[in-house]
């Protein structure tokens, strides 16, 4: 692959410089820097180059998507964000901030290690250079992964990335709320050509005995955190409602506060259900529990 072929190209680069610069490493230990970050720099446009070119010779047909709603568990969750990442790596434009800040550990450590290697025994010395070469090819390889998986192609806002690290800090906020039965995510899914894609992922809990009607929708920031919250009653001819909602400082507190009214808009459409008096006993302990907490 073309990429690989560029790594090592730019790791012998390396290697050859650090035959004769690092001689010179005690007089002027910058000179070796500044060359190392002439060979970094140079890498990174030519890789990026490469990856370019190969996002933008993605083909596939014209895409219409036909969207559906779905409820899946976490782990189905987490599967499911797996498989489309790496069915759809050449699509989907992600930022690895991991990977990134290793490839930069790894330049760094470019320049300092044969710095200091320099100052041990022979032996050593005499394989700096090979040391060198390799610490190029892992901060090539690890550039170009980081690259890859960042660049955006002509489709990449067809197929949105998707976390399960974020979803799981939202999941974890409503996991054990009163009165409530199964925890989940509800998102969209879009198929078209056999291709699929995954659009807005919420966290979602469903209210104890009324599950298949009575469902917590959240919204979260980039961290995961529940910025909002929607009471949501499913009525006649499928129809859905919205009985409440909670849009600023979205704790424990209004998030239950919410089971409660889902509770009462219930008992209010389908009239008196005793099977849930249970049910709105214990929310109402937790809320008052709640509120002398606070």
């Amino acid at each position: 692959m073309a990429i690989f072929a560029i790594i090592q190209v730019w790791a012998v680069m390396t290697y050859e410089t650090a035959q004769y610069q690092l001689l010179f490493v005690f007089e002027a230990p910058w000179v070796w820097a500044l060359w190392v970050l002439v060979l970094t720099g140079l890498l990174l446009p030519a890789v990026g180059m490469v990856i370019w070119r190969a996002k933008q010779q993605v083909d596939i047909p014209t895409l219409e998507w036909s969207f559906r709603e779905r409820d899946v568990t976490p782990l189905e969750f987490k599967n499911m964000t797996r498989q489309y990442a790496k069915d759809y790596q050449y699509l989907v434009s992600r930022v690895d901030y991991p990977l990134a800040l290793l490839a930069i550990s790894v330049g760094v450590t470019l320049v300092g290690a044969p710095i200091l290697l320099m100052r041990t025994n022979a032996f050593v010395i005499s394989i700096t250079p090979i040391i060198a070469g390799f610490l190029m090819m892992v901060f090539g390889v690890l550039v170009a992964t980081s690259l890859f998986r960042s660049m955006p192609g002509p489709l990449s806002d067809e197929f949105p990335p998707h976390s399960y690290r974020r979803m799981r800090r939202g999941l974890s906020q409503i996991g054990d709320l009163p009165g409530t039965s199964w925890v989940g995510v509800r998102l969209t899914i879009g198929e078209s050509h056999g291709y699929f894609t995954i659009r807005s992922p919420r966290p979602e809990v469903r209210i104890e005995d009324i599950e298949s009607v009575a469902r917590i929708e959240c919204e979260t920031d980039r961290t995961g955190n529940i910025t909002s919250a929607s009471a949501v009653l499913e009525v006649e001819d499928g129809r859905e409602e919205t009985v409440a909602a909670a849009h600023s400082d979205v704790n424990r507190l209004e998030l239950t506060l919410l089971v409660k009214r889902l509770l009462e808009a219930y008992v209010q459409k389908r009239g008196e259900e005793s099977y849930l008096d249970e049910i709105q006993e214990e929310v109402q302990r937790a809320i008052d529990s709640l509120k002398r907490t606070d």
